[in-house]
C-alpha cells in the first residue's frame, strides 16, 4: 500500500511555493470554495431528488442520473435547478477566491458552474480568459490567466447548453469533452496541482483521480489537496482513500475548518511574491546610530553582492545605501542587472533624486500608505534599519501580510525595539515558514556591524525562501 504523505501547512507552503516559482503549478477548485460564499453543497442540491425517489444513494451523480431517467424532462429540470441555485442573489466571491487570484499561477481549473472566480477577477489588471465549452479550447486567446470550467457554466452572461452532473455525463466525459480531458491530462503530467474545495465525498474528485491514474507515469509530479474538518466519522474513509491519492503522487494537507483555506492561501501568497526584500527605516543624522547603520549598510551590500538571487527595494537613505553598494560590487563582478535594486518614489510631491545611478526606479501613488501597500505586493521580506513611528507601522503591516521581518537590532530605533520583542519570544517567530536560529538572530544586535551583516544575509535568505 502506498504511504500517505500528510504535510503541515508550513511545509506545504514552502514546497508548493517552489513549484510556483518554477512556473510549474496549477489550481483546481471544487465546490467547497463556492460553499464558503454561501452556495449549497452537492448533497443539499440533490436532497430533493432523493426524497422524491425515496432512496438513499451516496453516489450523487448516480442519484441525479436516476432522477433524470425518472422524469420525461429530467435533464432540463436538473439544469433549471442548478441555474436557480447559482443565480441566487447576494452571493459574492469570498476571501479564498481573491487570494487564489493573487497567486502568480496562470491556469485555474474548476468543476464549479458559478461565476464567482470570474467576478473576483473583474477589474484586476490581469486579464482572465474563460473556457467553458470544449470548442472554446480550439480558439487562440490572449490572457495572463486562464480559467477552465470543465463542467460548464450557468452565469447570466453565458450558460452552457449541457452541464456535467449525472453519471452518464461523467462516464462519457473523455468523448464529449476531448479537448478538456486531454489538456487536463497534459497539465497533470507537467505541473503540480493544488486541489481546493474538495471533500472526501465529492464526486468530482473521483473523476479527477481517474484521470490521474490513466495519465500518471512511473515518475510522478507531486500534487496537493487541502482537506478540512475530517472528523472521526470520516477518518476511516480517509484511511482507505488517501493511499489511493498517494498512488498518483497526491499529498494531503489537513486544516481544522473549511474557512482556514483562505488563511493557507494568504500564507502561500506571501511565499509566492517576488524574491525581493524591502529595506525599511532610517537613522538620525549625525548620531552614533547613523554611523553604525552606514557601516552596516556597506558591509551588507558587499556581502549581498555575491548572493545573485537576492534583490532589494527601498525608498530611504539607509536602504538605498545597501542597494547601491550591492549594485557597485555586482557591476565590478560583471553580474549587475538594473532589476537588482529598485528605488521607490511617490508620483508627485517633494521628490528626492537618487543619490547614485544604480538599479531602477518605481513611481506609484500619491500617499505613503498606498505606496507602502504597493511595495509589499512586490516583496517577500522586510529588512528594518532604525526607524521611528512610520517604520513601526511598516513592521506591523508587513507581519499582518505574512512577510518575513528581520529587525537589525544594532541599528536602534524601531528595529531595535522589534528585535528585543522578538528575542523575548523567539520560538513564535518564523522566517520562510521555519523557526529561527537563536544564535543568528542574537547577532542582529551585535556591536560589530560586520557580524550583524553576516547574520542578516543568512536570515534574509531564509525569509526569502532561498535557503
Amino acid at each position: 500500500m502506498p504511504t500517505v504523505r500528510t504535510l503541515a501547512v508550513d511545509a506545504f507552503v514552502a514546497e508548493f511555493g517552489a513549484h510556483v516559482d518554477a512556473q510549474a503549478a496549477a489550481l483546481f477548485v471544487g465546490a467547497g470554495i463556492s460553499r464558503l460564499s454561501g452556495y449549497a453543497s452537492w448533497s443539499e442540491l440533490t436532497d430533493r431528488y432523493a426524497k422524491e425517489l425515496d432512496v438513499q444513494i451516496d453516489d450523487l451523480p448516480l442519484l441525479v442520473q436516476y432522477y433524470q431517467d425518472s422524469r420525461s424532462n429530467g435533464v432540463a429540470e436538473v439544469r433549471d435547478d442548478i441555474i436557480k441555485m447559482v443565480r441566487t442573489p447576494g452571493i459574492r466571491p469570498c476571501a479564498a477566491h481573491n487570494r487564489m487570484l493573487d497567486l502568480p499561477i496562470p491556469d485555474i481549473w474548476t468543476t464549479n458552474w458559478d461565476e464567482l472566480i470570474e467576478r473576483a477577477a473583474a477589474g484586476r489588471s490581469d486579464q482572465m480568459e474563460v473556457y467553458s465549452e470544449d470548442e472554446d479550447l480550439a480558439e487562440s486567446r490572449l490572457g495572463l490567466k486562464r480559467l477552465y470550467k470543465m463542467h460548464g457554466t450557468v452565469g447570466p452572461a453565458k450558460a452552457s447548453r449541457e452541464l456535467v452532473i449525472s453519471r452518464d455525463h461523467f462516464e462519457a466525459y473523455p468523448n464529449t469533452h476531448p479537448r478538456f480531458w486531454q489538456l487536463l491530462g497534459a497539465n497533470f503530467l507537467t505541473r503540480s496541482f493544488l486541489f481546493l474545495g474538495f471533500s472526501l465525498t465529492d464526486p468530482n474528485i473521483s473523476q479527477i483521480f481517474r484521470l490521474a491514474r490513466l495519465y500518471t507515469p512511473a515518475v510522478k509530479r507531486p500534487h496537493y489537496v487541502v482537506f478540512s474538518g475530517v472528523d472521526a466519522n470520516q477518518r476511516k474513509r480517509a484511511g482507505l482513500q488517501w493511499p489511493d491519492f498517494a498512488r498518483v503522487g497526491v499529498h494531503v494537507v489537513e486544516v481544522d475548518r473549511h474557512e482556514d483555506i483562505a488563511t493557507v492561501l494568504e500564507r502561500l501568497v506571501a511565499r509566492c511574491r517576488p524574491p525581493r526584500a524591502y529595506v525599511s527605516g532610517s537613522t538620525e543624522a549625525g548620531t552614533p546610530a547613523e554611523e553604525w547603520a552606514h557601516e552596516f549598510a556597506d558591509e551588507l551590500g558587499r556581502l549581498l553582492a555575491a548572493e545573485l538571487d537576492v534583490r532589494l527595494m527601498s525608498g530611504g537613505v539607509a536602504g538605498s545605501r545597501v542597494g547601491y553598494v550591492m549594485c557597485q560590487r555586482r557591476h565590478q563582478d560583471k553580474t549587475y542587472h538594473s532589476d537588482d535594486f529598485v528605488v521607490i518614489r511617490r508620483v508627485s510631491g517633494n521628490l528626492t533624486p537618487p543619490m547614485e545611478r544604480w538599479g531602477s526606479m518605481m513611481f506609484d501613488g500619491e500617499e505613503a500608505e498606498f505606496l507602502r501597500s504597493k511595495v509589499f505586493e512586490r516583496v517577500r521580506a522586510v529588512l528594518v534599519l532604525g526607524g521611528s513611528d512610520n517604520t513601526r507601522k511598516e513592521i506591523q503591516q508587513a507581519k499582518a501580510l505574512g512577510l518575513g521581518v528581520i529587525p537589525v537590532g544594532g541599528s536602534g530605533g524601531a528595529a531595535g525595539d522589534q528585535w528585543r520583542a522578538d528575542m523575548a519570544d523567539l520560538s513564535a517567530l518564523r522566517l520562510g515558514e521555519r523557526g529561527v536560529d537563536r544564535a543568528a538572530f542574537e547577532q542582529l544586535g551585535h556591536k560589530d556591524p560586520l557580524v550583524a551583516a553576516q547574520a542578516t544575509v543568512g536570515l534574509l535568505r531564509q525569509a526569502l525562501f532561498l535557503a
